[in-house]
């Protein structure tokens, strides 16, 4: 296969990769004692050692709009040089409004509208159906000089069972471009076939109906039919021998450890098949056997004949699933960050890379990458070994905990998340909350420093529901409110005043009002004022013959100054105009006297 012969493959490829994954994760270790199972059954039955998780602070949403904001951040790419963003997810929160929407509010703040695209969805591969996608974008008479974005993203949970270790998150962005040092090279095998071996039918749960059986035979036969016709198309169309001596590394997607292993297993096999006189008495076995994949004897010698190339050409790119568990779409793209951020410094110039992409239901390719330019760049930005040796380990019971609420939580509407910011990294946008017609509202933690003035806008916002979603925050509202004062909830209690947060506090919308408090207090139990903070058995038992509830609005009284402090008190009352006069004589009482001693 003559390499950078064909201008296509030479011109286009990645020029910048970024990946995100959860700040928590809980050990699989741990998960084995806490499932009383075997020791080892999930670190060496399944190959898989951590297994990352979010909370009800992140969705697909954010953990997309992460990682895209991230990769124009680290790579100085202004959001007006982006001409196509493409998503692969099978997390789906909306069977309509599609994750790529959301993205558009970064763009949208740069008067960029006009980007091709939208989310691609098959299980995980997804992700790669978006790239293949873009790269013809590129190649096409449609395109008009500038860059691609590819986000391949997925949350992987699971009921409560043998299937439930399987899962993670984490999601991959690709910025595509021509001159690019990774070049995806043009020649690629397909599959596709009907099969339910993995699928999601129920709408009212994000857990997936498996077949564990069916969904093992059905991604090797993807992998023999993907590779065998690699194999014969690059023979005939390149003249080039395509094996596992020609190619440098593998990466195989990845849903656990142990299925990668056993996928390069069965590579090899249809290696020996293929020339079973070059392999002695290993050949001949498999030759005579009905199935011999499924024969465990010689599994095991099949296993032991090809662990030494495993070894060099595969384990490498399976470093990040091993310690985030599976991220579906991402997951093959993950090995690919593994590879390019080896400690050892494996991808020299023109070293090829041989990539797997499955996905239930089925689809399936088989493709190669070519090293054609420095990457020490992409490793520095992407400093993958730091990150994540970075994140928080949570014991599996706190792990339950959220997927049961996230469980409980799924689909609906009108509330606040509440897990805690502290544990989400710098840069990661975050839910805050869901209103009563099912709209997401999002914000950043904390300011990310760039070097590119264009960018700073990216650096402090919130996302909301209005057509211009994400916009700069003031200085009233500021995008998080460091050290502030945590406060129970509110029950007659006074609240400190923050400087002049509170000017203009009665032009806002409700919804408006409800989000700046919990900016201020991200402790303080919001969701009590949809309900009174009070339900009838706790009415039932307050007074005798109880028959119900009567509300009364709360509001906010800012302005006064008590002792000597500032403060903002709630009161519920019914007859308007009672709150704006207070606040009124109190700013009077404030600006010519002390204010209020007790």
């Amino acid at each position: 296969m003559q390499r950078r012969n064909n201008p296509a493959a030479s011109m286009f490829g990645i020029l910048g990769a970024e990946i995100y994954f959860p700040s928590t994760y809980v050990r699989q270790d741990d998960f084995e004692v806490y499932n009383k199972v075997s020791k080892g059954k999930y670190t060496i039955g399944l190959g898989q050692e951590k297994m990352a998780f979010v909370g009800d602070r992140e969705d697909i949403n954010s953990v997309c709009l992460t990682v895209l904001v991230s990769l124009l951040e680290k790579y100085n790419v202004s959001p007006k040089r982006i001409g196509r963003v493409e998503v692969g997810t099978e997390t789906l929160l909306d069977k309509s409004k599609s994750v790529k929407t959301y993205l558009m509010s970064v763009f949208a703040q740069y008067g960029n509208h006009d980007i091709e695209g939208i989310a691609t969805t098959n299980a995980c591969y997804g992700g790669t159906a978006a790239l293949f996608n873009s790269l013809a974008w590129l190649q096409s008479p449609e395109w008009d000089g500038r860059l691609a974005i590819v986000i391949m993203g997925d949350l992987a949970v699971y009921a409560e069972g043998n299937a439930r270790p399987t899962g993670g998150a984490g999601a991959v962005a690709l910025l595509l471009g021509p001159g690019a040092p990774l070049v995806v090279e043009p020649i690629r095998n397909s599959f596709m076939n009907h099969a339910y071996d993995f699928y999601k039918p129920d709408p009212l749960s994000e857990y997936p109906t498996v077949d564990g059986a069916l969904s093992i035979e059905s991604y090797m036969g993807a992998l023999d039919n993907c590779y065998l016709g690699l194999r014969n198309k690059l023979r005939e169309r390149r003249n080039f021998e395509f094996n596992s001596d020609t190619v440098e590394y593998f990466i195989f997607h990845q849903p656990f450890g142990k299925q990668v292993q056993k996928s390069w297993s069965r590579l090899i096999l249809n290696e020996i098949l293929l020339n079973p006189g070059n392999y002695g008495e290993l050949g001949a076995e498999a030759v005579k056997l009905k199935n011999p994949f499924a024969n465990k004897e010689f599994y095991k010698k099949l296993e032991k004949f090809s662990n030494a190339k495993f070894v060099q050409k595969v384990v490498p790119g399976m470093y990040t699933s091993k310690n985030i568990g599976n991220s579906y779409t991402a997951s093959l793209y993950a090995g690919l960050v593994s590879l390019i951020c080896d400690p050892n410094g494996l991808l020299k110039k023109d070293t090829r890379i041989a990539l797997f992409s499955y996905g239930s239901g089925l689809a399936s390719s088989m493709f190669t990458v070519s090293v054609q330019g420095d990457l020490s760049e992409m490793i520095q930005k992407i400093d993958l070994h730091r990150r994540l040796e970075a994140r928080i380990c949570q014991s599996p019971e706190e792990y339950s905990r959220r997927m049961a609420n996230r469980q409980d939580r799924y689909h609906g509407n009108n509330f606040i998340t509440t897990d805690s910011l502290e544990e989400l990294a710098p840069g990661t946008f975050y839910l805050d909350r869901i209103d009563e017609r099912w709209r997401r509202f999002y914000s950043r933690l904390h300011p990310v420093e760039t070097q590119n003035k264009e960018l700073e806008v990216l650096s402090q916002h919130r996302l909301s529901a209005n057509s211009a979603p994400i916009r700069p925050f003031t200085r009233t509202q500021p995008a998080i409110v460091e050290n502030v004062e945590t406060l129970a909830p509110i029950k007659g209690s006074v609240v400190p005043t923050k400087g002049n947060l509170w000017s203009g506090f009665h032009k806002k919308t409700l919804e408006e009002r409800i989000y700046q408090l919990s900016k201020l207090y991200p402790k303080m139990d919001l969701n009590s004022f949809g309900n009174g903070g009070m339900d009838s058995n706790v009415a039932d038992l307050m007074v005798e013959n109880c028959i119900g509830m009567l509300s009364l609005p709360v509001g906010l009284a800012p302005n006064f100054k008590i002792n000597g402090k500032d403060m903002t008190i709630p009161m519920a009352i019914e007859e308007p105009s009672v709150i704006a006069a207070c606040s009124s004589a109190a700013k009077f009482i404030a600006q010519n006297s002390v204010g209020f001693e007790t």
